[in-house]
């Protein structure tokens, strides 16, 4: 994990989505399980749905709220997610990173992972601390907002958007 987790810091994304990366990976996010180690919790129970303990996997992966949002993304992308743990996850995301591709969509399948736990963070601090509701819509939002405009960073990435459900990566 050591390696992969020393490619976050090469990333092209704003510094806070590095950071919340690589401490999603060190299991060390404020989620309700981490907070009540110091009993700042009054609830283990998952923001989203209310029915498993909120820890980092299950919030940013297996949550049953926040599956449709990786589904979409797979299909929007064509990119497949292995969401069965974050390490695995990373270790795809670490693939497309060190790939000798230099392809615009190479370049964005770079972008998606960190985007899609980006979007999740903030759409569930959105419900915990603003009281939203949580609509699998405006994850996908979210996870679009983020690749669009990371991607007008990388030389030669041309437009990303998204058409009838479908991530277009024009050159």
């Amino acid at each position: 994990m050591q390696d992969k987790t020393k490619l976050i810091w090469k990333g092209k994304y704003p510094l806070k989505v590095k950071i919340f990366c690589w401490m999603a990976l060190q299991g060390r996010l404020l989620t309700k399980v981490y907070k009540s180690k110091w009993r700042q919790s009054e609830s283990t129970m998952c923001a989203l749905c209310q029915t498993e303990l909120e820890t980092v996997e299950h919030l940013l992966l297996k949550c049953v709220v926040v599956a449709p949002g990786w589904v979409w993304l797979s299909a929007a992308s064509g990119i497949h997610f292995r969401c069965n743990t974050l390490e695995e996850l990373w270790e795809d995301w670490a693939k497309s990173y060190t790939s000798k591709d230099r392809s615009c969509s190479n370049r964005v399948s770079q972008l998606t992972t960190p985007a899609a736990l980006w979007a999740i963070w903030l759409t569930r601090n959105s419900c915990v601390f603003k009281g939203q509701r949580f609509y699998v819509e405006n994850l996908c939002d979210l996870i679009l907002q983020f690749i669009q405009s990371r991607g007008t960073t990388l030389a030669g990435a041309g437009s990303v958007r998204l058409h009838r459900g479908v991530l277009h990566i024009g050159g």
